[in-house]
């Protein structure tokens, strides 16, 4: 189960999600096997598992340096701008993505298939933004690693993973 983030956070706003009551179920497992690959990724297995199991739905972080690395962030640093959204927005970002691009196929005894429909015609993943968001949750990703490499005494569990951006082209 998911820790961060949950279905709820994807009926509204910028993020929303088509799902239903028969989707929802799909959209969790999404939910759930994203955060905890993704998590891992960025801040390594043993980081991950410590911050995790530090957080509290209703009180957030015991540990300071875990509160410094989920909230957003902005940070001068020699004439750049380093700007983090958030590991809750980073994770949003990475499951709609994970989400929406399985979305128009459905899996038949025929083999994979899309819907035909009347009154419109399915969008491209470079038409619907999709790769945008991917490489937003990346972006998000390289910044909480910038901080956590900044302040290594403070996380010396640290072993995260260089994530790449992609491109349509």
């Amino acid at each position: 189960m998911a820790t961060f983030v949950n279905t709820d956070d994807f009926k509204s706003g910028p993020l929303r999600v088509a799902f239903n009551n028969l989707s929802e179920q799909y959209l969790q497992g999404v939910i759930d096997a994203t955060e905890r690959t993704m998590m891992s990724a960025v801040l390594g297995a043993e980081l991950s598992k410590l911050m995790t199991a530090d957080y509290d739905p209703l009180t957030g972080f015991s540990e300071q340096r875990f509160a410094d690395i989920f909230a957003p962030f902005e940070i001068d640093h020699e004439k750049e701008l380093v700007v983090s959204d958030g590991i809750k927005q980073m994770l949003m970002l990475m499951i709609y993505f994970e989400y929406v691009r399985y979305q128009p196929f459905q899996n038949r005894e025929t083999g994979n298939t899309t819907a035909t429909n009347e009154n419109s015609v399915q969008t491209s993943g470079i038409g619907s933004g999709l790769y945008l968001r991917y490489n937003e949750s990346v972006n998000n990703a390289h910044s909480i690693q910038w901080f956590i490499r900044e302040n290594a005494d403070i996380y010396p569990e640290y072993n995260g993973q260089c994530l790449h951006k992609t491109s349509w082209v």
